[in-house]
């Protein structure tokens, strides 16, 4: 079991932005390393219902999950600012990000990602 921290993730992204990691190695460092039901993050909280929340989870999840997501590296500073919201602020932060993800023309990303490695190994993409 691991215990995710924030700082991290912020350097996995950070290596990836300067292309210290490719998008493979940062895909493959994710589902190598995560475990989702098993794993700890420093910054869980619950919302007023009771829901679990999460910034460090979401990003690893995306990460896990990038070639399905068609998440790049143009996301990154999204990413990055998302991942400085303040504990207690997860509401607020996931609305910014969730805004961000919104404004993105993804049936453009996607022919743009059709053919390119490591997108075009995604199924859909046949």
């Amino acid at each position: 079991m691991t215990t995710w921290m924030r700082q991290d993730i912020i350097e996995k992204l950070t290596n990836w932005q300067t292309g210290k990691m490719s998008t493979e190695e940062i895909f493959d460092w994710a589902n190598d390393n995560w475990i989702p039901y098993e794993d700890q993050y420093e910054d869980n909280e619950y919302s007023s219902d009771g829901e679990y929340q999460s910034v460090t989870r979401d990003v690893i999840n995306y990460l896990e999950e990038l070639f399905r997501l068609d998440i790049t590296k143009d996301d990154i500073p999204e990413l990055l600012k998302y991942l400085l919201t303040p504990k207690g602020q997860y509401e607020e932060g996931h609305k910014e990000l969730l805004n961000y993800f919104d404004s993105i023309d993804w049936d453009q990303r996607n022919k743009e990602l059709k053919n390119k490695k490591p997108y075009s190994y995604w199924d859909r993409r046949k």
